[in-house]
């Protein structure tokens, strides 16, 4: 029998009923325990639905934690970005907005008439097109996706980003993103800037000159208009770069310009093209007067002294002028012509030259030269000629001057003031003299051997050979290895190269006179003829330019400036060279006016000769032995 109905029956003093009624209790009690038997699965139910609840529970609290800090995440991504976000519900209304985006609507006044919305942040784009187009897309394509670049009113360039908000395939507003590129601009204006402009000066360089011109040729080719290039070389720039700095170099350098472009238009264009070089563009200016009233006004400029610390400075130019069509179709052509037109001024002592036909052609046949130049070095096709120097009266030999010959392929002699002066323009001058002075140390070695050890032998040095800082190093290696007397050598050196390059000149000289190197003062008379010369020098000869020689017995002027420079050499115990001495008066008057000695150097005695034949005449001649 179940035990909770026995417990019932005794409780109700009932206990003998099991007897009377065994088969309706044991119905019963089997009612009993089949309901005792659900109570216990009702129990056992509640407790596992329970438990799966309590799970439940648990996993909906942790993703209730990881949601909060997700969201805590979003808001610190969305407030921290470095973008502007904006969102907005599908009327325009601002629904959220972070602080970059606050601080931009501050910034750009947004909020000045009411709330921030959609429509007005499409006012305060500042170009009218994106303005358009952008308020067209809300309207008429409202799930479409716009980006670009946009300024505001704040005068900020953004890259925006604007999108629909969608929940499924619900549109529920749209989302602006602007990301502030100001400072990339900035920093990119300044690149640009840097990249077509020159640091020093602020003028459009090569660069940009290139991209301006091709676009004003292509105007002019459509309108028939000219254009006019003026390409502008200062001179002396260099000197006061090397003698008192590039700071004080770039100070005048600025300077220049500003003079060269106060000479100008507005609409004329001034650059920078090289180191002491520019360049004006003058567009559609046909009248010839008015381009040389430009030039004369530049060249005007120049002629009041550049300062620098209250220090005077003097610069000059020289201009070579091209004008489009007439001169070349592209940039490069009239560029490089009107430089051509500058180059061949500077050669020939002008100030302006307008660009013809015959430079160009001489400037093809001065790269011909160089070229030439380069394989006459590489064949060793250089020659040396030498013309004796002869004592007066005695007429005895006491020197030679090495003279270089070229012939071309003609046979014919090409002149040295031909090729010297592209030599030294293209750099291989110093080439050249290294051969001249190998050769000439060579001839005075071949002498001693045939017992002519007292005559001496002359060569000359170009500005660029004694500028150089190895000539003293060059010209000791090339005596020692011909085993030869070092004061047997004679360098001639130009009044023109000591004014150019004095304290260069007289360090490396007192080096090679140390040595035992003889100087001579060549073409005296023609340049500054500055007594400094010959006081600070160490010179042991003086050689008088022939144009003081030529007629000499019939211009009694001439005589008096000889007598002059003959006075002066003697007190400065300095041996006389007259130079192109043809006739016997001119010799006698020279001999007779000179009261030391004096050396003959001319067609009269002897006219330039190969090294054989002046060995053989030294040969079979007496040859002084004055030291």
């Amino acid at each position: 029998m179940n035990k909770l109905l026995s417990r019932q029956i005794a409780r109700l003093g009932s206990e003998g009923i099991e007897s009377l009624y065994p088969k309706l209790l044991a119905e019963i009690s089997s009612v009993y325990d089949e309901h005792e038997n659900e109570l216990k699965l009702l129990e056992h139910s509640l407790v596992v639905a329970s438990d799966e609840l309590n799970d439940r529970l648990e996993k909906l609290n942790e993703i209730k934690k990881q949601l909060e800090t997700n969201l805590a995440a979003l808001a610190a991504i969305f407030e921290a970005t470095g973008e502007a976000i904006f969102a907005f519900d599908l009327d325009g209304r601002l629904v959220r907005s972070n602080c970059m985006a606050d601080q931009l609507a501050q910034r750009a006044g947004l909020g000045k008439k009411g709330p921030v919305t959609q429509a007005g942040l499409v006012t305060a784009i500042k170009s009218e097109e994106q303005r358009r187009v952008l308020a067209d897309a809300i309207v008429n394509e409202p799930v479409c996706e716009q980006e670009g670049i946009l300024e505001l009113s704040d005068k900020h360039a953004y890259e925006f980003r604007y999108a629909p908000q969608m929940i499924g395939d619900k549109q529920v507003g749209r989302v602006w993103c602007l990301h502030d590129i100001s400072h990339q601009k900035s920093t990119e204006s300044i690149i640009e800037f840097q990249a077509y402009h020159d640091s020093l000066t602020c003028l459009p360089n090569r660069a940009l000159l290139n991209i301006q011109l091709k676009r004003l040729l292509q105007l002019a080719r459509q309108s028939d208009k000219t254009v006019s290039i003026l390409f502008i070389d200062l001179d002396g720039l260099h000197k006061i770069n090397d003698t008192f700095g590039h700071e004080v170099g770039d100070s005048v350098l600025i300077s220049a310009a500003e003079r060269i472009n106060a000479c100008l238009e507005v609409s004329q264009i001034l650059a920078r093209f090289g180191a002491a070089k520019f360049v004006v563009v003058i567009d559609q200016l046909e009248a010839e007067h008015l381009i040389k009233e430009i030039c004369t006004n530049i060249l005007n400029a120049f002629s009041a002294p550049f300062y620098h610390n209250t220090y005077p400075f003097q610069l000059q130019c020289t201009i070579g002028v091209s004008e489009y069509p007439f001169d070349g179709l592209t940039p490069n052509a009239i560029l490089g012509n009107a430089d051509l037109a500058k180059c061949f001024a500077k050669k020939h002592g002008k100030t302006v030259q307008y660009y013809t036909s015959h430079i160009k052609d001489d400037a093809r046949e001065r790269v011909e030269i160089e070229a030439k130049i380069r394989k006459a070095l590489e064949e060793d096709q250089f020659e040396l000629y030498l013309q004796p120097e002869v004592l007066c009266e005695s007429e005895k030999i006491y020197a030679a001057e090495a003279l270089i010959r070229w012939r071309g392929e003609d046979g014919q002699f090409i002149p040295p003031d031909r090729f010297i002066p592209i030599a030294e323009e293209s750099g291989l001058i110093n080439a050249i003299s290294n051969q001249v002075l190998k050769k000439a140390c060579g001839y005075l070695k071949q002498w001693q051997q045939h017992g002519i050890d007292n005559v001496k032998l002359s060569v000359n040095l170009s500005v660029a050979d004694i500028s150089d800082n190895e000539v003293v190093d060059t010209v000791i290696r090339e005596v020692k290895a011909a085993g030869v007397p070092p004061g047997l050598l004679v360098l001639e050196v130009t009044e023109s190269l000591l004014l150019a390059n004095k304290d260069t000149v007289k360090n490396s000289m007192n080096q090679l006179k140390q040595f035992g190197v003889q100087f001579a003062l060549d073409d005296f008379g023609t340049g500054y003829s500055s007594l400094s010369y010959l006081q600070d020098l160490p010179f042991s000869y003086l050689k008088v330019d022939k144009s003081f020689i030529r007629n000499l017995s019939e211009d009694r002027r001439k005589q008096a400036l000889v007598k002059a420079i003959f006075d002066i050499a003697e007190n400065l115990e300095l041996i006389i060279v007259a130079e192109g001495v043809e006739d016997q008066p001119t010799y006698e008057f020279i001999c007779n006016t000179v009261q030391t000695t004096a050396l003959i150097q001319g067609y009269y005695c002897h006219r330039p000769m190969p090294f054989s034949a002046c060995t053989e005449l030294l040969l079979s001649t007496t040859v002084s032995d004055v030291n």
